[in-house]
């Protein structure tokens, strides 16, 4: 947000993120996302247009690091199978995206300026520093390796023979699978698609069920439950 002219404490920002997460949770189509924008926008002062901007930018960074996580998973699941070559090509192809992107950035802004000058003040809300989304990606690549550690760590709990390149295939494909917007949070869909694809992986239906229950039990309802807390409070306090 700070790279967007939206100044918001840390600790503002983080009850933002968990009430939102708490309403997408609780309703369709990540309703939880126009609550963010709203707070965004009230907390910091800023346009409706650069509060969206933000929340767009920030699911574009996140969904980028996703893919290169699949990517990635691709690469290590099949490294033996026929389609091995074009996975690595995809692969080494993306991550060679991403860094061009990154180099590129500023070069890209201010070519637009020069172009664009008379639209300067409409594109200058897009502007974002090199370092600055270098780090966007830095810190959403270790919050998603976090998550497949976490994940992993729940297999060997119970005792599941599935190996930590799997869940690096496998956590991107569950993430994708919850933005379905045809249940809450994406309970039930992602739900199945963790069950079908662990068990074409060799592992039990009763283990795959448990990681796909205690998955959802931590990354979701906790904050979930976190986030109705907080905001409870916030609206008891303020009365």
């Amino acid at each position: 947000a700070g790279s967007f002219e939206a100044k918001i404490p840390f600790k503002e920002s983080f009850y933002q993120n968990v009430v939102s997460l708490a309403f997408a949770n609780a309703t369709p189509a990540r309703i939880g996302e126009a609550i963010k924008i709203k707070f965004l926008k009230d907390q910091s002062k800023i346009t409706y247009f650069r509060a969206i901007l933000v929340a767009i930018f920030e699911k574009a960074t996140d969904f980028a690091i996703l893919l290169f996580c699949l990517f990635l998973g691709c690469v290590l699941v099949f490294f033996t199978g026929p389609l091995s070559a074009l996975f690595l090509i995809i692969f080494i192809s993306y991550c060679g995206l991403l860094i061009v992107s990154v180099l590129l950035l500023r070069p890209f802004f201010k070519i637009a300026f020069k172009i664009t000058k008379k639209f300067k003040k409409q594109i200058e809300p897009f502007f974002i520093t090199k370092k600055s989304y270098a780090l966007v990606l830095g810190i959403s690549l270790m919050s998603w390796f976090i998550l497949i550690g976490q994940t992993y760590i729940i297999s060997q709990a119970i005792k599941a023979d599935i190996s930590l390149s799997i869940f690096i295939f496998l956590i991107p494909i569950m993430a994708l699978s919850g933005l379905i917007p045809l249940s809450l949070g994406g309970v039930g869909i992602r739900d199945a698609a963790t069950v079908f694809l662990l068990a074409r992986f060799g592992s039990a239906l009763e283990q795959a069920l448990l990681i796909s229950v205690l998955y959802t039990f931590i990354n979701y309802l906790i904050p979930a439950f976190i986030g109705i807390y907080l905001y409870l409070r916030k609206k008891h306090a303020r009365n």
